[in-house]
């Protein structure tokens, strides 16, 4: 993985400004502006993995807010533990605080910070399922897909170490994004949408390399404005540029035309062979005479030309 080009790419765009201007300023809508940029992101993911050159994408609002909702959907169904927890701790603390008991102050106390290490480590379960949820969600676009949990485990499992590189790199975007609004609230435009481009690539690339690909039924969906009959459908773990390679260096077969001409000679020859004995054996012609024998006829005798005019004598 090229980790380093995850916080470059963005300026190899030309018409990078803009693009991130646009999602920043969607961005500001309340809770409709957080559901696009984690539908543009899902994008960013798609393109990442397909290898296409112009991985920001342009707006598309409806498309985007839909996308993002499912990605609501589904980082909120993997946080129902720590919700579970923490309301769990709220009662703890709760209890604490109207207890006069010293004994069940310590108990609590004790149990408390129990929890909050157990929440930490469920926090970290959560968002590598979350990571995984988005690559699936991007692989199929079906929230059922990404609730597959025994994949999500193999997954998770046999690429940990990538995976908790992404999550640490990520966590460096979410710093960034941080940064626009203590340096200067104006400056989160462009920090939140950087910070958010980075992060999808990194989910992209971390894509690209699983040693495990996810087991979905169906096939990647296409990109925005991606054709329909794009040879990522028929290959969706393969990069575009890969695939190309191949076919271009398939060799075209050689054109035997010669072999196959001296290889009909025989049956061509055996064909001619057949007709002529088929001809020999037909009946002899009507005629009871041979034509060698047939007498020729007799020449007519012909005229003597007289000249037109009498010649005078000269007795």
């Amino acid at each position: 993985m090229n980790y380093s080009r995850a916080f470059s790419y963005v300026f190899e765009d030309k018409n990078w400004l803009s693009k991130i201007l646009i999602a920043g300023l969607i961005s500001l809508i309340p809770i409709i502006g957080q559901f696009y940029l984690c539908g543009w992101m899902v994008e960013i993911v798609r393109r990442t993995k397909a290898g296409r050159t112009d991985i920001l994408p342009t707006t598309h609002f409806t498309y985007f807010l839909t996308l993002g909702l499912k990605v609501f959907v589904v980082c909120l169904i993997y946080s129902i533990p720590v919700i579970i927890l923490s309301c769990i701790l709220g009662l703890m603390n709760t209890s604490v605080e109207s207890s006069d008991s010293n004994m069940i102050a310590i108990i609590f106390t004790g149990m408390g910070c129990l929890g909050s290490i157990l929440t930490f480590v469920v926090n970290v379960a959560v968002s590598l399922l979350g990571t995984y949820g988005i690559i699936r969600l991007a692989e199929t676009d079906q929230i059922k897909a990404c609730l597959d949990f025994n994949d999500a485990f193999n997954t998770i499992k046999d690429n940990i170490g990538t995976f908790i590189i992404v999550e640490l790199l990520a966590l460096v975007a979410g710093l960034i994004q941080g940064a626009g609004f203590i340096i200067c609230f104006v400056g989160a435009i462009l920090t939140v949408p950087y910070g958010v481009a980075v992060t999808g690539n990194l989910v992209g690339q971390l894509w690209d390399n699983l040693k495990v690909n996810p087991t979905g039924s169906k096939p990647r969906r296409t990109t925005v404005n991606e054709p329909a009959n794009d040879i990522i459908e028929e290959a969706p773990f393969t990069k575009v540029e890969e695939i190309e390679k191949q076919v271009s260096d398939v060799p075209e077969e050689p054109k035997n035309e010669e072999i196959v001409i001296d290889a009909a000679e025989p049956i061509i020859e055996e064909t001619e062979q057949v007709i002529s004995d088929q001809v020999q054996t037909e009946a002899v012609p009507e005629s009871e005479t041979p034509v060698d024998e047939a007498p020729t006829a007799e020449a007519e005798p012909q005229e003597e030309e007289k000249p037109d005019t009498d010649i005078p004598s000269f007795e």
